[in-house]
């Protein structure tokens, strides 16, 4: 039994470390897609869409998606858009409920 013990600990500390792993990464691209659509929207260029953005919120859990907003917030970008805005309290509001049943 307690062999099994130790494999319930093994199994609990990789799912961990995969659930962390599969957060970190559309984390960082939400990081870098909000810097780059602020960068577009500067220069006239081709926007990433608010979809994208908010569906990135919701893949990087709650803690990323509020990341992500710190991120468009430091970064001065879609502050005033109440609409966007709503939609990403909503998408980071699913992030939380997913982690909650996770």
């Amino acid at each position: 039994i307690s062999h099994l013990c130790g494999f319930q600990q093994e199994l609990q500390l990789f799912r961990i470390r995969v659930t962390t792993a599969l957060r970190a990464y559309p984390t960082l691209l939400l990081v870098l897609l909000g810097a780059l659509d602020k960068a577009a929207a500067k220069l006239g260029l081709r926007r990433v869409p608010e979809q994208t953005l908010c569906g990135l919120a919701v893949a990087s859990g709650a803690a990323g998606a509020l990341i992500g907003e710190l991120t468009l917030v430091l970064l001065q970008h879609k502050t005033r858009k109440q609409s966007f805005q709503l939609k990403y309290l909503l998408a980071t509001g699913l992030a939380l409920a997913i982690d909650t049943v996770l």
